[in-house]
């Protein structure tokens, strides 16, 4: 398989596409992740989504077509074990507005730590499927 190289800003608009942030600018969002680690989520040799970290806080953007097709074990060696690896637990968070992320995460095995208005955030302390 072919490795694909792109560029930050083609990662970051389809971040965007994926993020269901419907007000959301291209500017905007830049601002938001210019600090952020980015890596594509592929599928075959398709990109579907994109991967965020910053320290050990995890974000996943998958573009709609293909949530619930996009999660197997080598998502979790690939993204969250590195990260895992350095800080012995992973943070991430997710908006009462997206019901799949929060079945997503706790197939993750995250569990719920706190609420900040509509975003619930999620600690993992053991990682499954490695």
């Amino acid at each position: 398989m072919a490795r694909i190289i792109m560029t930050r800003n083609e990662l970051i608009k389809i971040g965007l596409d994926a993020s269901d942030l419907p007000n959301m600018t291209l500017k905007g969002f830049k601002e938001m992740v210019y600090n952020w680690h980015i890596k594509p989520v592929m599928k075959g040799d398709k990109v579907v989504g994109v991967f965020y970290n910053k320290n050990a806080q995890v974000h996943f953007s998958i573009l709609l077509e293909y949530r619930r097709k996009w999660f197997n074990r080598s998502i979790v060696r690939e993204f969250l074990k590195p990260v895992f690896d350095v800080y012995g637990f992973i943070l991430t968070a997710v908006s009462d507005s997206k019901p799949y992320g929060h079945d997503i995460v706790k197939k993750f095995g995250f569990k719920e730590i706190n609420r900040e208005g509509l975003v619930t955030i999620y600690r993992l302390e053991v990682l499954k499927w490695v």
